[in-house]
């Protein structure tokens, strides 16, 4: 990511409740000084849609956030848990229900279940304690998806 903000010249706003707050300064931590700001447990709903609302793209998980962002018409890389199943199963994934629409959208999810998850077709993927199947998605293919999103040309 920090490639990504260079060459693209972003800023990275991290959004999310208190829970997210230490991830999100391991994360300030490893980007180029002032290439991201973590206000997650700081903003308020209303400020984080001034955000979002504010960005260029969207890029997370399935969450509030999301939707917001795809209600403001934001592009959206979103990287799911979600696993990909056998042909015909896919209605009951939740990425393909309830995906955005009509905003640019990659969906970002592992190629195939890790243990205990492989051959399990869970609604809602990643079965183990702690995710350990959406961390298969590798970081190269979030900044292709994000590059790729940049280079339609939106900017709010």
């Amino acid at each position: 990511l920090a490639a990504l903000a260079a060459q693209e010249e972003l800023c990275f706003l991290l959004l999310g409740g208190p829970e997210d707050r230490a991830a999100g300064e391991q994360l300030v931590q490893a980007l180029p000084a002032g290439a991201a700001v973590n206000l997650a447990g700081q903003a308020a709903l209303p400020v984080s849609e001034a955000l979002v609302a504010c960005s260029v793209l969207y890029i997370g998980n399935d969450t509030g956030l999301l939707h917001m962002a795809a209600a403001l018409q934001r592009p959206i890389v979103e990287i799911s848990c979600d696993l990909v199943v056998p042909q015909g199963l896919d209605y009951l994934r939740l990425p393909v229900r309830f995906e955005p629409w009509q905003v640019p959208y990659i969906l970002l999810r592992p190629a195939k279940g890790l243990a205990p998850c492989d051959g399990l077709h869970s609604p809602l993927g990643c079965m183990a304690q702690e995710a350990h199947c959406i961390r298969e998605i590798a970081p190269a293919a979030i900044v292709a998806a994000a590059r790729q999103l940049l280079q339609i040309g939106y900017r709010g």
